[in-house]
């Protein structure tokens, strides 16, 4: 019998964002129900505070003193040679890995790991409303914190 695997990696988003979390203010009932339904793990640290290491240590489970990246422009193949990532170990394990959007892309794209990429090119509905620089999700929380605690209260 095999088993699934989901495995959903979220950068630059706290959890505490999320309903599942404990979000007064985050709506994510897809994401919620997932989770109850799942493995949702709770007490979880990023490594390092910059994207290239801690997505090398989250994909090849070794921290970044025993791979040596610690920056954006180190090549995580070259510092940690013949190291296989968790998806690379689960196609060598028969399972069909499937990676959309980034985790290990660009420079540092590591095709033994997966069976297939999809990219925004490949047929996905486009962005509703398109970002725009200044706005967004981040900022528009942070003015609303700003205002609440003028007014002396807090939100979460």
């Amino acid at each position: 019998m095999s088993q699934d695997i989901l495995f959903i990696a979220i950068e630059d988003v706290s959890a505490q964002r999320f309903g599942c979390w404990g979000s007064p203010i985050g709506k994510t009932p897809c994401i919620d129900r997932l989770t109850s339904e799942g493995l949702r793990f709770e007490l979880t640290n990023s490594m390092v505070p910059v994207c290239n290491p801690s997505r090398t240590s989250l994909m090849t489970c070794l921290r970044p003193v025993t791979t040596g990246v610690f920056g954006n422009g180190h090549d995580w193949r070259a510092m940690a040679p013949g190291k296989q990532t968790m998806a690379e170990y689960l196609v060598k394990q028969g399972y069909e890995t499937i990676r959309i959007g980034k985790i290990l892309h660009a420079t540092y794209e590591h095709e033994p790991s997966w069976s297939r990429v999809i990219s925004t090119s490949d047929g996905l509905p486009p962005v509703e409303r398109p970002m725009i620089p200044g706005h967004g999700p981040g900022l528009d929380y942070a003015e609303r914190k700003i205002e609440a605690r003028k007014q002396g209260k807090d939100i979460p």
